[in-house]
């Protein structure tokens, strides 16, 4: 809806296929066993410090927060509408010339 939004006509439709063989319904970013190094570095951008013991990684990040959630992916954030998502394409220019 977004995308017709952008680009569609009076003569654009959407035509419903369903879900194609192994296509994911939700995408995972962190995972339960990610998350124990999962800590916010914003309100919108995570860093997942690497299992290692690295003296630098763990100086660089500490004081930050760690996350609060078990796991996160699309299917416990917050969705766009598509008038939201067409806003974001547009201001950030993801499909226009600069």
């Amino acid at each position: 809806k977004a995308m017709i939004k952008l680009f569609g006509n009076e003569n654009t439709k959407i035509n419903v296929v369903g879900a194609r063989p192994g296509e994911k319904k939700h995408e995972l970013l962190v995972s339960k066993n990610e998350s124990p190094f999962t800590f916010e570095l914003s309100e919108k951008y995570y860093v997942i410090i690497p299992q290692i013991n690295d003296t630098n990684l763990t100086n660089k990040y500490q004081g930050l927060v760690k996350i609060e959630f078990e796991e996160f992916g699309s299917h416990n954030t917050y969705l766009y509408t598509p008038d939201e998502l067409a806003a974001v394409l547009e201001k950030e220019l993801w499909l226009f010339n600069k």
